[in-house]
């Protein structure tokens, strides 16, 4: 296993930073296709958020003028 520490990356999000750094740097499609292959991931990927749950969030502060 990697012994190193990364530096810029957080560890919870290590698995996605390296799947996404392989398939950029490693994957043999021109970038049209690779852009065709993320496209074709995010349409078919199921979403975990609800319009429920996301109109229940608290609203977000805006800052206010003096």
């Amino acid at each position: 296993m990697l012994i190193h520490s990364f530096k810029g990356v957080s560890t919870k999000y290590l698995n996605n930073y390296l799947v996404y750094n392989n398939f950029v740097n490693f994957a043999k499609e021109s970038r049209s296709g690779k852009e065709q292959i993320l496209l074709d991931r995010i349409i078919n990927t199921e979403c975990l958020s609800k319009s429920v749950n996301i109109a229940n969030r608290p609203a977000v502060p805006l800052p206010q003028a003096s």
